[in-house]
């Protein structure tokens, strides 16, 4: 979706909306939403049912109560009825049907909101420190660790990945030209240590990958000009296999296994490590890209349990001699 069209939509909703307050938070659940379905290499206008169960899912590791998991299905069902009047009255110029409102007969279990995935990890939010990346890319071929570090490096979606082109990378300054929607790219930078690996991928084992001479992508396959999604996806599953991190934690409705490590695990894993490092949060939302800084605070600014209970021991108050 166009971002014109997105702000057309946006405008509409904010009119049919009394309260400001309702207004502002469906709109940033809208917002948080359409960043999702970039990330799965879709848009508001292609996902479908299996899509947005999915999205749920991961929903109930963010949120502890049915009323904020009610209130996002309330958004994106208002959303996705105000898409089909914009498309009949021709007022955008996306191609959507009606009929196939993806959230309109949405049923779950909104009364679970401890999903599986967060009673298996037992945190908000699944990342990896920079030690497990490291076990993750123990023994994988140059192009398999070069992906899996340049992801943790930057921050990248698995979408970005695929289309990073060799123009696009500056070896000198060590950043790449994300391409995005519009005129909505950015710019990314990785670290020196990066330097070798990508040096050996692009000056010797790239050149033997058979679509490589026709290709201008970063990473061509024997079967295509450039990697694809679920390439990308069966990388890094199989490399979290191999390290003993990976875990399923839920099945899918077409019975597929949901796995606990994924690219966009990578993702999170940059982001809380650059806040960790020290990263403010407007310039962690540029370089993931968001389209609102609400949506990186209302992700990664999360506190867990063990940071909860060291807080009231270095902080707590407390009585000499009374508290015993």
């Amino acid at each position: 979706m166009k971002e014109h069209d997105f702000g057309v939509l946006v405008d509409m909703m904010q009119s049919s909306l009394a309260n400001d307050g309702t207004a502002k938070n469906y709109l940033s659940h809208l917002r948080r939403f359409r960043t999702w379905c970039v990330d799965q290499d879709a848009s508001l206008e292609t996902v479908d049912i299996v899509h947005v169960k999915q999205y749920f899912n991961e929903m109930k590791s963010h949120y502890s109560n049915t009323s904020s998991l009610k209130q996002i299905r309330a958004a994106l069902r208002l959303a996705y009825r105000q898409m089909g009047e914009l498309v009949q009255t021709e007022r955008v110029s996306f191609t959507y049907d009606p009929e196939s409102n993806p959230v309109e007969t949405l049923s779950i279990d909104l009364g679970e909101t401890d999903s599986l995935k967060a009673q298996s990890t037992k945190q908000d939010l699944q990342y990896l420190t920079p030690n497990e990346i490291q076990q993750m890319i123990e023994n994988r071929s140059v192009r398999d660790e070069l992906i899996i570090r340049l992801m943790f490096q930057t921050g990248m979606r698995v979408s970005e990945v695929t289309h990073v082109r060799i123009d696009d990378i500056n070896r000198t300054d060590r950043s790449i030209r994300i391409r995005g929607k519009g005129a909505k790219n950015r710019t990314v930078a990785y670290q020196p240590t990066l330097d070798v690996l990508l040096n050996q991928w692009l000056n010797v084992h790239r050149e033997a990958v058979f679509h490589a001479p026709n290709s201008v992508y970063l990473f061509p396959t024997r079967n295509s000009e450039r990697i694809s999604a679920l390439t990308v996806r069966d990388i890094v599953l199989n490399a979290a296999e191999d390290a003993g991190l990976q875990d399923v934690y839920d099945t899918s409705v077409d019975g597929h296994e949901l796995r606990l490590i994924t690219p966009h695990t990578l993702r999170h894993s940059f982001a809380m490590a650059a806040l960790d490092r020290g990263m403010n949060l407007k310039l962690l939302s540029s370089a993931l890209g968001h389209a609102d800084v609400s949506v990186t605070a209302d992700t990664y600014l999360h506190v867990s349990d063990k940071e909860i209970i060291q807080g009231y021991r270095n902080f707590g108050p407390t009585i000499v001699g009374a508290d015993g």
